[in-house]
């Protein structure tokens, strides 16, 4: 199963193949820069915690851009399908990023003359680039540019040209084709929202590739199918190469390099799989806690001067500490996030809801006076990003409180495969909890004052 090292193995494969310029290398022997892949890496790395690069890579693909609004392939060759992954990376960075407005409007502008001049079907590329691509892949373009019509409030405008696109290359799936293109296809049908197509399409038989591999996990995942999708990320795992890449693993598909497309699609992959096993046992996640249970009683401790302001419970699950804390801080603003938006359902009236992993909080710098991370950050992955980001949207002054398991105690308990615990040296001051023979440790970080 996908283990936290893994993911930080393949983490760092994209790290290295981040050129100086921002852009994504096309694989490990071919240093040359890709938009395409550069594009869609943006949403990854976000995910992962990586904000820096992954907005550095977001001002290269800015600069990249033509002039009509569209990108070059490999070749020189403007196309659809990486002028939308790149799109995709704009959409995901615009929050972080208000210079990507600009880019995201021209590139949406291109993407729908190319559609409405098909009357609802892109130009076929003639180019030697596109040999052998089934025109479906396209179904994962269709995404990207419908959220930007959406972000524009454009898409009621232009929907019947939309539907129309879906519909005619909805009819085009049942092409044998690679893994790689039959992930493109099964993605971009359960984004625009036919979740039967697609497990239709997951159905049919297609060459097995690495990259394919994790795309078509992160499918199952999205489909709720945690055991199809954890056997393909089983056969990934076992064929990770020691620099933590992939080659694309078939015949005349990049047999012979790490594509760097593989370790991104590894990544959203297990990412999936962590949201859709928490979904899947959402149930069985406790709701409620004693009062006088220690952990609570160490969350109001830490936070027994907080009268007012904003307060974060991060990777809060189904609320149980919220409960607890509501009655006694009636002048506070409770928050909670959580990467299961089925755990979000359960959580108490009045608690202003988000779904978001620890490592990409989505919320603005210092936006709140108090944060806590309670049996969370084990399941975070890289765990880094995850402090960083629990800092970043702290006040400064502003308290952050950590309870996990403690290291020490490793082997009391089973643990899924990305689980860690953690040593006293974490983060700021620590004490070890009395409850179950220690097996909790607390650690209180206080940002310093600016």
């Amino acid at each position: 199963m996908p283990t936290a090292a893994s993911q930080r193995l393949a983490l760092e494969w994209i790290r290295r193949h981040v050129r100086n310029d921002g852009t994504v290398s096309v694989s490990d022997r071919n240093s040359a820069g890709y938009p395409e892949v550069t594009g869609y890496m943006v949403p990854t790395l976000l995910a992962c915690g990586e904000r820096t690069l992954a907005l550095r890579l977001v001002s290269r693909l800015i600069d990249l851009q033509e002039a009509d609004g569209s990108y070059l392939g490999s070749d020189g060759i403007p196309y659809v399908f990486d002028t939308a992954q790149v799109l995709r990376g704009l959409l995901a960075a615009r929050r972080l990023a208000p210079d990507t407005e600009a880019a995201i409007i021209k590139a949406s502008h291109w993407l729908l003359q190319g559609l409405e001049r098909g009357k609802g079907e892109w130009p076929q590329p003639s180019s030697p680039a596109w040999t052998g691509v089934p025109s479906a892949v396209l179904l994962y373009a269709l995404p990207p540019l419908t959220a930007s019509l959406q972000a524009q409030a454009l898409l009621e405008r232009h929907l019947r040209t939309i539907r129309i696109a879906v519909r005619r290359y909805k009819h085009q799936v049942g092409v044998r084709t690679n893994s790689h293109f039959q992930g493109y296809i099964a993605t971009g049908l359960i984004e625009l929202g036919f979740p039967s197509e697609a497990m239709k399409v997951l159905r049919q038989p297609a060459t097995p590739t690495w990259p394919g591999t994790g795309q078509l996990a992160q499918a199952h995942f999205l489909l709720g199918r945690l055991d199809s999708g954890a056997a393909l990320l089983r056969e990934m795992l076992a064929s990770q190469r020691p620099s933590g890449g992939w080659t694309g693993g078939a015949p005349n598909y990049f047999e012979s390099e790490e594509v760097s497309w593989a370790p991104k699609f590894y990544l959203d992959a297990c990412a999936a799989y962590r949201r859709a096993w928490f979904d899947a046992n959402a149930s069985v996640i406790p709701q409620v806690i004693d009062p006088e249970d220690e952990r609570v009683l160490a969350v109001r401790a830490a936070f027994a001067h907080l009268r007012k302001g904003r307060f974060l419970d991060a990777g809060s699950g189904r609320g149980r500490y919220l409960r607890q804390l509501i009655p006694h801080f009636p002048g506070v603003e409770f928050h909670a996030s959580d990467p299961s938006p089925e755990l979000l359902r359960s959580l108490p009236l009045g608690v202003q809801a988000t779904t978001g992993e620890l490592t990409n909080l989505p919320y603005p710098d210092g936006h709140f006076d108090g944060v806590i991370c309670i049996e969370a950050l084990a399941h975070a992955v890289f765990i880094s990003q995850a402090l960083a980001e629990l800092q970043r949207v702290t006040k400064a002054p502003g308290r952050i409180l950590i309870i996990d398991k403690d290291l020490s105690r490793r082997g009391q308990l089973p643990t899924l495969p990305w689980e860690e615990w953690f040593s006293e040296s974490l983060i700021g001051t620590t004490s070890s909890l009395a409850m179950e023979h220690g097996l909790f440790r607390q650690w209180i970080y206080d940002r310093p004052p600016q």
